[in-house]
């Protein structure tokens, strides 16, 4: 068939109409889809990031907008690209730039909880994305905090990128507050080049009853200024969990949305084969055009993108639909440029068309004289310099800038002897612009031209290199104003004697990434309040004092101030620093305000201290309630409220919302006065990393009676009050340090609350412990304070050893946990428990003291055996065991009972000593139960020793597990060595028995033989028949205690030398002093005998002398004889003659004489004495008879009188010339 012109022309017309009518519409990402039994995936344990909410004042948790946040990637939404985003507590996020902060009780501004008039209507909440539009708030009644309830990610990487935004555990607004809660989980993500929108629900439970029960919508919308909603505007679900949507307004769905659902929402995709490459004309040093054909049918327009390193590529533009090129201007010469076209519809990007292309190079002019810069004589080649012109200022030549818009890509100032460039030439303010670098040479200036008496602009896309004179601020009226506007990072250097500026501003890209650094060595600026962030940090790294603002100051999201260089001071005047950007100090001073609350407001921004000293006049507070601060420290020193502060509930530190972020790593922290109502470190609800820095409470400008609190639910590194004035003072919640707590002066008080640190413990002022608990939970830690610490509970755990530097005491409990070992020291510190003692670990006792001092009954216990060196109870409620004790020392009874509860407590008997029970006052101290009485027995002979028991009720059987014994029943060898002749090795004493002394000799005769109190046994013990090595026996009993009436008899039958023997012991578990007054000694002579194994010779005491080691101290557990010379003998001992040295039996010198005799087998003494109060008789109190050893091979020496044939041990006469005989055996 054959076509008319006209027909044809009709066709042709209606192509182009059809093709140019397509627009971004809503309409076009439908039809939706939907997907059931989805797997949810949640990002909140992911480390997602947190919004910046724009409602501070009230029902924040309930309706609330975000600040924009970085999508990540560019994103394409109806048409029109975006990369930042804001979200709602009301199920929505938008791309719009409105500043709405959501919070609109009377519906009548768009982003709040009414969505009814909201989501559909004109000037409300446009470009949405609306997962659940509905009046919700954080979970618990808007309690949650929102950081723990809507987050964002990005994932994956370019070009697949997509971005989550999550709402968690959220609830719907209700009256009355939903019981149990309502549990919305859902999400929205979008998708990088695909332009792909879901809505994601995980868990969705719904709640029936209240007032105000769920109504939403759920859809996704334009912007429009006036009338109702179209197709082009409006895309919403229109029946619950189904894919009917339209533009047909509907914001009363009640039906959530079914859990583990998604919908889909897909953007047309470009339509069309994009050509094989792209094309370049036109191209000059500064500029060419990008050609490429119209080749996608239902493009919205072209995209372009351009980079220099084939690596970062930057978005330059979006032409209009059926574009087929771009002319590029302000590009940079001799640059390799590689660019990328991509066609976009509503929302998708096509493949790229790729192609590179270099500029040509600059062209250079050369001044040939002094003149104006618009003059065409001025150059070389001849003409104004353009865009493309690398620009040189000859020596010798003086330059002014007359033109509107001076333009050029490089300036050289100076051929390094001279030059000058001045800017103006009447009072006609000059434009400026650089594309490059700008190179001041030697003896070369740069300057405001003087008397122009206006301001230039100048803006510069590269550096500043002065070696010569730059000086913008000429006179008091001339100046000259700079931006520096790179896409990227520039720099201000150079060695030059001049760097003066006038004004600054910052607007470099859309990052604060994108770094002004300053290094100049002269760096100056005339004026105080210079600098204006738009985008981009400023940095200064140079010796510099610059006051950059005086008033409150705003840092935007995409800035930031560095301070960089050790002498450089930043001082901010006369208010406060909002702070959304980035706050950085490497080293330097900054100094932010200088009166009553001017202070360092985060509203999200980030704080970086690694070096230097920063000085805030009042607080490093929050913009309020929710906004999250980020804090980052690893260096340098922050003083807070230097000067003060007076805001009701602000703290000169607060971080108190969750999802703030505090890491510290060193630094320190300084809170000089408290803020009001006693305010001063509140960190609550932060997460992040501390392992080291320090929050120090008070300096040496700290101004008196100052209470600084400390809030913090997030540990700290080191705790340091360092002044007289301070009294740091904990509130609400208990402290974790991971290190150091260190009271230099001043108080710090735990109010009752807990204290936990990792490191060492230095007090050199006061700590007021309360009723709480310091628990040391680090390796290795020391507990310092020279006049002694008191805690209220003491806990130690974690490993290694707690060293004390001092004595401790603790009003409650102390704790000794597994791993951990509490270690007095050589210097014998002592311990005082208030409470209950609970090992758990290691105590090294070395030979300090513990005292139970509390008021009310305490325990002594824990799973581990404790090993006290010596213990004192002065506590009239008394202790109690609750585990098995060691003592190694004392055991001093000041005061109540000392209970051991059915528990072991063994008194220690080792080489070194022999643990005792102190004396026992009369009144209102005991022990009761039963204890272990340990006697070591040293490396020596096998032979016969005498033994006693410091407990009652002891039988044979309590040492029958010491040494073998034999000879009676029950015995380790009862019939040795024959039956019919058993050979006993333990033998009592009957001196009642009549005849000679060995007549009295009464061999054991059962294991259930008792050992009564006071009796001395004479046992054979050893472990070999040559020798034994050290071994200890033990009784268990209850202790013998009190006044105690030793057996005695008398019985007369055999003459005076071998009637009235008794073996008798020391009753005590402790030494007795034979000397002591204590004693009452009735019938019997003052000597006494004890039998030496390891001489095998007899011992004797009396009158302060001794024999063979003869002692007045009687060890416990040791026997010893006595001789009684009169019908009803008696040896009362009491309390008070116990001794606390310990007994080993040292001999006695006051200067006898004393005569040794000694053979193969052995040796013997005997000692003469003189004392006034002696006869030349047998004296009851000075003399001692000679027991000859039992071994008859062992050499013997007495000394007799010559009125007599007594044998004395020891004979003590008066003062006057006696003969005396000396006895001598030899073997």
């Amino acid at each position: 068939m054959k076509l008319s012109f006209s027909n044809l022309l009709l066709i042709i017309l209606g192509l182009i109409t059809a093709r140019n009518s397509l627009s971004q519409s809503c309409a076009n990402y439908s039809p939706v889809t939907r997907q059931t039994g989805i797997a949810y995936t949640s990002i909140a344990a992911s480390s997602p990031s947190y919004f910046i909410w724009r409602n501070t004042a009230s029902n924040q948790n309930d309706d609330n907008r975000s600040y924009q946040v970085p999508i990540g990637f560019d994103f394409w939404y109806l048409g029109v690209r975006y990369n930042q985003i804001s979200a709602s507590l009301n199920g929505v996020v938008d791309f719009s730039a409105s500043t709405s902060q959501g919070n609109t009780p009377s519906g009548s501004s768009p982003y709040g909880s009414h969505w009814s008039n909201q989501f559909s209507t004109a000037n409300r909440t446009m470009l949405a994305l609306a997962p659940l539009y509905g009046d919700l708030w954080t979970a618990n009644g808007g309690t949650t905090a929102i950081a723990t309830s809507i987050f964002y990610k990005v994932t994956g990487t370019s070009p697949n990128q997509v971005l989550t935004v999550e709402w968690l555990n959220f609830d719907h607004w209700n009256l009355p507050t939903n019981s149990p809660n309502a549990n919305y989980n859902f999400q929205v993500k979008i998708y990088e080049t695909t332009g792909v929108i879901e809505f994601v629900y995980g868990t969705m439970t719904a709640v029936a009853g209240g007032s105000y029960p769920l109504q939403y919508a759920c859809g996704i919308n334009n912007t429009w200024t006036s009338g109702p909603a179209t197709p082009v505007r409006l895309l919403t679900q229109q029946t619950a969990n189904s894919t009917t949507f339209s533009s047909t307004a509907k914001n009363n769905l009640t039906t959530v949305p079914a859990s583990n659902s998604q919908l889909t929402f897909t953007p047309p995709t470009p339509n069309g084969t994009p050509p094989a490459t792209l094309s370049f004309i036109g191209v000059t040093s500064s500029g060419m055009t990008v050609n490429f054909t119209d080749w996608c049918s239902n493009e919205v327009g072209y995209v372009v993108y351009n980079s220099t390193d084939n690596i970062t590529f930057n978005f330059v533009t979006q032409t209009a639909a059926n574009a087929i090129n771009y002319a590029a201007t302000g590009l940079l010469p001799s640059t390799l440029y590689y660019w990328k076209v991509y066609a976009v519809t509503d929302g998708s990007l096509s493949s790229p068309v790729l192609g590179n292309q270099s500029t040509n190079a600059a062209g250079n002019k050369i001044s040939i004289a002094s003149g104006n810069w618009g003059t065409a004589g001025t150059w070389s080649p001849s003409g104004a310099p353009t865009a493309g012109d690398n620009v040189t200022i000859a020596n010798g030549h003086t330059v002014t800038i007359n033109a509107n818009n001076a333009t050029c890509n490089n300036l050289t100032v100076g051929q390094g002897a001279s030059g000058i460039l001045r800017i103006g030439n009447n009072t006609t303010a000059r434009i400026v612009t650089i594309n490059n670098d700008i190179a001041i040479n030697t003896g070369g200036q740069f300057i405001a031209n003087t008397g122009s008496n206006t301001t230039h602009n100048i803006t510069v896309a590269g550096n500043i290199i002065n070696n010569g004179t730059l000086n913008f601020a000429s006179d008091g009226n001339s100046f000259a104003n700079i931006t520096f506007n790179k896409n990227g990072s520039q720099t201000i250097s150079g060695a030059g004697a001049t760097t003066r500026f006038n004004r600054i501003t910052v607007n470099m890209g859309t990052v604060n990434s994108n770094t002004l650094e300053i290094t100049a060595t002269n760096f100056t600026v005339a004026s105080t309040n210079f600098l204006t962030l738009t985008n981009g940090t400023f940095k200064l790294s140079t010796t510099a004092t610059i006051t950059p603002f005086t008033g409150n100051t705003t840092l935007p999201l995409s800035t930031g101030l560095w301070v960089n260089n050790a002498s450089a001071v930043v001082n901010t005047t006369g208010g406060s620093i909002t702070l959304y950007g980035k706050l950085n100090v490497s080293s330097g001073t900054l100094n932010i305000g200088n009166a009553t609350n001017n202070n360092l407001t985060s509203y999200g921004g980030v704080v970086t201290f690694n070096g230097g000293s920063i000085n805030i006049a009042s607080r490093l507070d929050k913009a309020g309630t929710p906004t999250l601060s980020f804090f980052n420290m690893t260096n340098g020193t922050l003083t807070l409220n230097t000067v003060g502060s007076t805001t009701a509930g602000a703290a000169p530190f607060r971080m108190d919302e969750v999802g703030a972020t505090f890491n510290m790593t060193g630094g320190t922290i300084i809170i000089r006065r408290s803020g009001a109502g006693n305010l001063g470190y509140v960190n609550v609800g932060s997460t992040g990393t501390v392992t080291g820095g320090t929050l120090q409470i008070g300096d040496a400008s700290t101004p008196a009676a100052q209470t600084i609190q400390i809030n913090s639910t997030k540990e700290i590194g080191n705790l340091l009050v360092n002044s007289a004035n301070a009294n740091a003072i904990l509130m609400t919640n208990s402290l974790v340090l991971t290190n150091d707590v260190t009271v230099n002066s001043g108080t710090l008080n735990a109010n009752n609350l807990n204290l936990t640190l990792g490191g060492n413990w230095l007090d050199n002022g006061t700590f007021t412990p309360g009723i709480g608990t310091v628990t040391f939970d680090g390796t290795n830690q020391s507990i310092t304070k020279t006049t002694g610490e008191t805690f209220n509970h003491l806990s130690l755990t974690g490993t290694g050893t707690k060293t004390l530097g001092g004595n401790v005491t603790t009003n409650g409990d102390l704790t000794i946990n597994a791993a951990a070992i509490l270690d007095i020291t050589t210097n014998n510190y002592n311990v005082n428990v208030g409470s209950n003692w609970i090992n758990n670990g290691n105590f090294l006792a070395q030979n300090g003291t513990v005292t139970f001092n509390g008021t009310v009954a305490q325990t002594i216990g824990g799973t581990s055996i404790t090993n006290f060196r010596n213990i004192t109870l002065n506590n009239s409620a008394g202790a109690s065991l609750t585990n098995a004790q060691n003592l190694l020392g004392t055991l001093t009874l000041s005061f109540g009972t000392f209970a051991t509860n059915g528990q072991v407590f063994t008194l220690v008997s080792d080489a070194s000593g022999t643990a005792r029970i102190a004396t026992i006052p009369p009144f209102g101290a005991d022990i009761t139960g039963n204890i272990t009485m340990q006697r070591y027995i040293d490396a020596g002979a096998t032979n016969w020793r005498f033994l006693t028991t410091a407990v009652s009720g002891t039988t044979l059987a309590d040492w029958n597990d010491d040494f073998i014994t034999s000879g009676f029943i029950g015995s380790d060898y009862p019939l040795w060595p024959t039956p019919a002749n058993p050979w006993s090795s333990i033998y009592f004493y009957d001196e009642t028995v009549l005849g000679i002394e060995d007549s009295g000799y009464v061999a054991a005769t059962n294991i259930t033989n008792t050992v009564a109190v006071g009796q001395g046994v004479w046992v054979w013990s050893g472990d070999t028949i040559i020798g034994t090595q050290p071994f200890t026996i033990d009784v268990t009993g209850p202790a013998n205690k009190g006044n105690i009436s030793l057996p005695l008899t008398y019985t007369a039958s055999a003459g005076i030398f071998d009637d009235g023997w008794n073996m008798v012991g020391n009753p005590y578990p402790s030494t007795l002093d034979w000397d002591s007054p204590s004693i009452t000694k009735t019938g019997i002579n003052n000597a006494i005998y004890i039998f030496n194994p390891d001489l095998d010779m007899f011992a004797s005491y009396v009158g302060g002398f001794g024999t063979n080691g003869g002692s007045n101290n009687i060890a416990s557990s040791q026997a010893f004889w006595v001789q009684t010379v009169a019908a009803s003998p008696s040896i009362i001992v009491t309390e008070p003659c116990k001794t606390a040295i310990d007994g080993a039996f040292l001999k006695q010198s006051n200067g006898p004489l004393t005569f040794n005799v000694q053979n193969g087998y052995g040796t013997d003494q005997t000692i003469i004495n003189f004392e006034s109060n002696a006869t030349n008789n047998f004296d009851a109190l000075y003399d001692a008879l000679k027991l000859a050893s039992p071994n008859p091979n062992k050499p013997s020496i007495s000394s007799l009188m010559q009125s007599n044939s007594t044998e004395y041990s020891i004979n003590q006469l008066p003062e006057q010339e006696v003969n005396i005989f000396i006895k001598i055996k030899t073997g």
